[in-house]
């Protein structure tokens, strides 16, 4: 029983390896490459409306959907390089 379960085990393995493999490089391409500098995505970090006292008591969802939109160009920046900028 050892000699079947052993071989099977190593191409579950390996299978299973490459399909993670394949799934890492095709989120790669799905994640948009960021059109704003790391500063640019600052000043729309700082303008999130849901923060804004501005809006307190507006509804939070459509804060939250503007948001979204608002924050979408800069979906692939590192936030450390954003909050980096002054």
């Amino acid at each position: 029983m050892k000699k079947l379960f052993l071989p099977f085990s190593l191409v579950l393995l390996l299978v299973s390896c490459t399909g993670e493999a394949t799934e890492s490089e095709a989120e790669k391409k799905s994640k948009p490459e960021p059109s704003l500098t790391a500063c640019e995505c600052k000043r729309i970090y700082d303008s999130n409306p849901t923060n804004n006292p501005k809006n307190k008591g507006k509804n939070r969802d459509s804060l939250s959907n503007k948001w979204a939109i608002m924050w979408e160009p800069c979906m692939g920046i590192d936030m450390t390089e954003v909050l980096k900028c002054r």
